[in-house]
């Protein structure tokens, strides 16, 4: 699923307002990290390669 440029300023709002609540920026991007790896395995695990 792609997310574009919605995807990408929704993800800055978000980082941009985490201090707010007490969460530093830094910790914001490492909990995103984590939740793209997951979500790329997730999806390497539901599709498997092409056999030729």
């Amino acid at each position: 699923m792609r997310t574009g440029a919605a995807g990408i300023v929704v993800t800055g709002a978000i980082g941009w307002a985490l201090p707010t609540f007490g969460v530093t920026l830094a910790a914001f991007i490492v909990v995103d990290g984590i939740a793209g790896l997951l979500r790329r395995r997730r999806r390497a695990a539901a599709d498997p390669p092409a056999v030729a």
